[in-house]
């Protein structure tokens, strides 16, 4: 799910996800199969199966919310703490 929330907005087949977030493509196959039945992910098939994050599904918005909280959150914290 990391690879896809940085990579949102993108179409991704099985194989350049599992590439470009180091999971082995069976254990891959698994996880996509489970986050489509939660509507996690948005599948469309154009000769083989493309994989999106589905940004319309309220988990996903507050994941997407979570993570920018963490960006601020940890800027913050660099403006505060002084480099070495």
């Amino acid at each position: 799910m990391d690879f896809l929330i940085e990579n949102i907005g993108y179409d991704y087949t099985e194989t350049e996800i599992a590439k470009g977030s180091e999971i082995n493509w069976s254990t891959l196959s698994k996880m996509l199969d489970r986050m489509e039945r939660y509507r996690l992910i948005v599948v469309r098939k154009e000769g083989e199966k493309l994989y999106r994050v589905n940004e319309k599904n309220s988990l996903v918005k507050d994941l997407l919310n979570l993570e920018m909280d963490l960006i601020d959150e940890y800027s913050e914290l660099e403006m505060v703490i002084p480099a070495k």
